[in-house]
C-alpha cells in the first residue's frame, strides 16, 4: 500500500502534536514572527482559526477533537506569562464555535487539556498547584453545561492523563511511581477513581523499578506508548483491550504514537532523527518517511488510516527550523509515498 503526501502548509514556531478525527486536524498556526505565538485552529480543507479565549492571549494551540466534531480541547496562555497556560475548550454551537477556560481547582495556577472524550463529557489533562509539579486532572461536565475538574489520584510525585478509552470509559495517562514513569489505567467504581500500572512484567527484568513506561493514545480498548527496560533504549509497544503487552518488534530507539482501527504509527530514531513508520494488525512494518525531509513525526491515524504528523528539515527541537504538518492517505494502488 501507498499513501499521497499532502502538505497542509509551514509550522515553523512550534510543534504541539496535530491530530485527526474523521478527516479534520486540530493543530495551531502561527500568529507573527514572535517565537511560540501561535493560534489554535483545525484543517477540513482549508484552515481556520479558532477564537481566542482572551484578546491578550499570544498562544494557544488545539490538542485534540472529538468524532462528532464538535468540541476541540487543548490550551493558551497570555501575552508575558508564556509559562503559565490555561485549558480551554472550543465548542460549535450553530456553525460557531465559542472558547471557554476550564476552571482550576483551589490552589492550582496552570492547567493544559489534552485529550477528551468522543461524547464530549469528559476532558483530559493536567494542572500545576502553586510551585509544583504537574498532576493528573479531568473535567467533567454537568447537566447544566458547568464544568469541573477532579484531581485524579497519583502517589503524588507527577503526572497527567491523556484520553478517554471510548470503549471502556476508562481514563489513561502517566505518572511517576518508583522514581520512573510509568502509564496508566484510572477505572471509574462508582464516584472514586483508582488507577492500575499497564503491564510491563514480559518485558525485561530486574522489577517494575527497571521498566518505565509511557503510553501516548487511547482507543477502542488499545493503549499505544512505549517502554524502557533500565537504561535501555525505548521500544515501541501497544497493550491490548484485554491488559496484555505486545512488543511491535519493530526494533531500539522506537515509540508508537497513534492507533485506530489496528494501525500504529510510531517514531523510529535509531539514526539519529526521527523517522516515521506504520504497523498494523498483521505485523508489517511500512516506512512512511517523506522523502526528501530529515526528519518525520507520524502522531496520530484516522479511521480510515489517513496519518498525520509533523516533518521538517534541521533538528526536529529548534523552535526555528523548517516544520510543515503533513497528513498521508492510503491508496492501494500503488507502492511508497507520492
Amino acid at each position: 500500500m501507498g499513501y499521497v503526501l499532502t502538505n497542509l502548509g509551514l509550522y515553523k514556531q512550534y510543534s504541539d502534536d496535530p491530530r485527526i478525527r474523521n478527516g479534520v486536524v486540530v493543530a495551531a498556526r502561527d500568529r507573527s514572527s514572535i517565537r511560540f505565538s501561535t493560534q489554535a485552529a483545525y484543517w477540513d480543507g482549508n484552515w481556520h482559526l479558532l477564537p481566542d479565549p482572551l484578546p491578550d492571549t499570544e498562544r494557544s494551540v488545539a490538542r485534540n477533537i472529538n468524532s462528532n466534531l464538535t468540541q476541540i480541547v487543548g490550551h493558551y496562555s497570555l501575552k508575558g506569562s508564556s509559562t503559565k497556560s490555561r485549558a480551554a475548550i472550543w465548542s460549535k454551537i450553530s456553525e460557531a464555535w465559542q472558547v471557554t477556560t476550564l476552571p482550576l481547582p483551589q490552589e492550582y495556577s496552570i492547567s493544559i487539556a489534552i485529550g477528551n472524550s468522543d461524547s464530549g463529557s469528559i476532558i483530559c489533562g493536567s494542572g500545576h498547584p502553586n510551585n509544583k509539579a504537574e498532576e493528573p486532572l479531568i473535567w467533567s461536565v454537568d447537566k447544566n453545561s458547568q464544568w469541573t475538574p477532579d484531581l485524579l489520584p497519583f502517589p503524588n510525585t507527577r503526572g497527567y492523563a491523556i484520553g478517554e478509552d471510548n470503549l471502556t470509559g476508562d481514563v489513561v495517562g502517566n505518572i511517576i511511581e518508583l522514581s520512573v514513569w510509568r502509564a496508566v489505567r484510572w477505572i471509574k467504581s462508582g464516584t472514586d477513581w483508582h488507577y492500575e500500572l499497564l503491564d510491563t512484567s514480559s518485558m525485561g527484568e530486574g522489577g517494575p523499578e527497571k521498566i518505565s513506561s509511557d503510553v501516548n493514545c487511547v482507543c477502542e480498548g488499545v493503549c499505544a506508548g512505549a517502554i524502557r527496560v533500565g537504561d535501555g533504549n525505548s521500544k515501541a509497544v501497544i497493550w491490548n483491550i484485554n491488559g496484555s503487552i505486545q512488543d511491535l518488534r519493530v526494533g531500539d530507539h522506537t515509540e508508537a504514537h497513534g492507533y485506530r482501527n489496528g494501525t500504529v504509527t510510531g517514531t523510529d530514531s535509531s539514526s539519529g532523527v526521527w523517522k516515521g513508520f506504520a504497523w498494523d494488525e498483521t505485523k508489517q512494518i511500512q516506512d512512511i518517511h517523506p522523502p526528501g525531509w530529515d526528519w518525520s513525526f507520524p502522531n496520530d491515524v484516522d479511521h480510515d488510516g489517513t496519518i498525520v504528523g509533523v516533518m521538517g528539515m534541521g533538528i526536529p527541537r529548534d523552535a526555528n527550523a523548517e516544520k510543515q504538518i503533513y497528513i498521508l492517505t492510503p491508496d492501494q494502488s500503488f507502492d511508497g509515498i507520492r
